[in-house]
């Protein structure tokens, strides 16, 4: 694939602007030497880079790389994985708006801040983790995420915008740490439970993961206080 980039003379670094949108999985480099300002570090994915490459399949990032513009990869519906590395720290808004294909995304834990419609669209995305540096999430951020069913949140709550998680699954939990603060019964109009339960972590250890599903049966088989546990 064909990458543009663009010189930031303040930074001393490269940004990469523009995708010639071949189909197929990309690798964006560490570094670039446009002939001119030598070799330096790609430090940015700017907006709209790679708007609308249906083609793309996958797509890792460089540990270089600390911003993410954007819309950078919004309509890229073909795009299965992304390699997000823990030196991004800003995320812009849209990011991958409309990723229908997206199945799993995990934000670096330098991320304070989850933008306004990142993940609109995302009809495939089942699962998410929040890293404990996040603060705050912008309006739509997972609206119309129709197979999300689970997020995991590992710090305290955040400051939310408007219609976060409007048009997700119906089963969809909030999971959260007992010892975070901010956090109710509800968060968004959600119902949230506790990740480090007792119940939940045992189930867990069986191999019963969703119980935020329905998927398990609980029994009592005899006076002696004999427990099966079985999947549905």
């Amino acid at each position: 694939m064909a990458l543009t980039y663009s010189y930031i003379s303040a930074t001393l670094s490269y940004s990469v602007i523009f995708n010639s949108c071949t189909a197929g999985d990309v690798v964006i480099p560490s570094t670039h030497n446009d002939g001119v300002n030598g070799t330096k570090a790609v430090t940015s994915i700017g907006t709209d880079a790679f708007n609308g490459c249906a083609g793309l399949t996958s797509i890792t990032i460089p540990n270089s790389v600390t911003t993410i513009r954007n819309n950078t990869f919004q309509n890229c519906t073909d795009l299965i994985s992304i390699n997000i590395p823990n030196s991004v720290i800003i995320m812009g808004n849209s990011v991958f708006y409309g990723c229908t294909s997206l199945l799993s995304v995990v934000i670096p834990n330098r991320v304070t801040s989850i933008g306004s419609f990142l993940f609109y669209n995302c009809a495939s995305l089942t699962n998410i983790t929040i890293p404990n540096s996040v603060t705050s999430i912008g309006n739509s951020a997972f609206q119309n995420c129709t197979s999300l069913i689970r997020m995991n949140f590992l710090g305290n709550a955040p400051t939310l915008g408007t219609n976060i998680f409007v048009n997700t699954d119906a089963n969809f939990k909030i999971y959260r740490y007992s010892t975070k603060s901010g956090w109710s019964s509800t968060f968004g109009g959600k119902t949230v439970l506790l990740i480090d339960s007792p119940i939940h972590q045992g189930l867990q250890t069986f191999g019963f993961p969703n119980i935020s599903l329905g998927e398990v049966s609980i029994k009592k088989e005899n006076s002696n206080g004999k427990i099966t546990l079985s999947k549905i």
